[in-house]
């Protein structure tokens, strides 16, 4: 005589009716609650059940996250780790190659509200990450003059996008005092945070690294250490709410406070997450090669320094061209455009393919409908 309800917290992964969807790549703990009635009586308890990930769908590799920016197909990037997480380019972003003997692809965050979207699968990473390492290569440019503005993070793993509203958790790494920051609600109610204390600098490519190893959180800086702290509040432990499996704002140069300076005016190569805490010689010369990387990068972006120019046409969709080792890309085209190319003589050269052209060194006119932009091949 006794009617029993059930309720999931997590109804995606198990619902109310006790049907089971196994997750990818990490466990997810349900809390399942009872309520018994009788009688106009009724009492609850509360259980936890575990539902294991589908087979052969977690992590071999301590490398979980590389987003090197070498695989896009259009606005799509495919990470180059084993999982092969998909992100998006936005509001502008784009990928812009830098070097000619040798190329680096690099994620040009010229535009204002520019930004990478790299997914919620990703943030199921967050929601399991205890000893682990994140870093990133960053050139901004000396025009940047509001590095020092609130906001300018490079990556940044939040349960909301308003996180000064919702308060519900983010860690970021940010350029504003070269930090990385972790909180459980947001930044008035409480952070755990290891610092240099100093805005990043500008004008030529520079590395922020943060590894977690137990409860000691180290920060290096171009390879080199400058700050270690108590850090208690890590991301499985810090992050998870109930219903969710992951974060679901994965960004990087984006914050998660609205109202924060966008990181503008600034170029990211070989984004990467690891399970654990990298050494300072896997930073500096093996695992992340710093030292060597940051040389190489300065010289190939001395060889095309130049940023892609912007031009918008009728319809009001940005179109960005700019010179590559072997011609010249246009991104934004819908298809729709008209575009032709000259050379300094005035002679029409022939365009098979107009997102990705061709070219022997030299200066090119682009035509985009009825606007017209001077690019360099080198």
């Amino acid at each position: 005589t006794i009617a029993i309800s059930w309720r999931s917290d997590n109804p995606t992964i198990l619902d109310n009716q006790g049907v089971v969807n196994r997750p990818d790549l990490y466990p997810v703990t349900v809390n399942l609650t009872a309520t018994l009635f009788k009688s106009g009586q009724s009492i609850n308890k509360t259980f936890q059940a575990t539902v294991k990930e589908l087979d052969g769908t977690g992590f071999t590799q301590n490398m979980l996250v590389k987003f090197d920016f070498s695989s896009v197909n259009d606005t799509l990037v495919t990470d180059a780790a084993e999982k092969h997480f998909v992100g998006t380019l936005e509001n502008g972003a784009v990928i812009r190659p830098i070097g000619t003997s040798v190329v680096y692809p690099t994620l040009d965050l010229y535009d204002s509200t520019a930004y990478f979207n790299m997914g919620e699968k990703v943030g199921r990473i967050l929601y399991n990450l205890t000893d682990y390492t994140m870093s990133c290569f960053y050139r901004v440019d000396s025009a940047n003059t509001w590095l020092s503005n609130a906001g300018n993070f490079m990556w940044s793993f939040s349960n909301s996008d308003r996180s000064g509203t919702d308060q519900n958790g983010v860690l970021f790494g940010g350029l504003r005092s070269q930090s990385v920051v972790i909180t459980p609600k947001y930044w008035s109610t409480g952070e755990q945070a290891v610092s240099a204390g100093s805005v990043a600098m500008t004008g030529n490519w520079h590395h922020l690294a943060y590894t977690q190893q137990d409860t000691i959180g180290t920060l290096y800086v171009d390879g080199m250490l400058v700050m270690m702290d108590t850090i208690t509040w890590v991301p499985a432990n810090t992050l998870p709410k109930p219903g969710l499996i992951g974060t679901k704002y994965n960004w990087l140069g984006r914050s998660s406070y609205v109202g924060d300076a966008y990181l503008s005016k600034t170029l990211l190569h070989d984004f990467r997450i690891y399970n654990k805490a990298l050494s300072e010689e896997e930073i500096q010369l093996t695992e992340l090669n710093v030292v060597t990387m940051l040389n190489n990068l300065d010289a190939a972006y001395l060889e095309n320094p130049n940023p892609p120019v912007a031009v918008r046409n009728p319809m009001n969709t940005a179109i960005k061209v700019y010179g590559t080792p072997n011609g010249i890309r246009i991104n934004g085209l819908t298809g729709v455009e008209r575009v032709a190319v000259f050379d300094l003589s005035g002679r029409s050269i022939r365009v098979a393919n107009a997102s990705d052209i061709t070219l022997k060194p030299g200066l090119y006119f682009v035509k985009v409908d009825n606007l017209v932009t001077k690019v360099l091949v080198r």
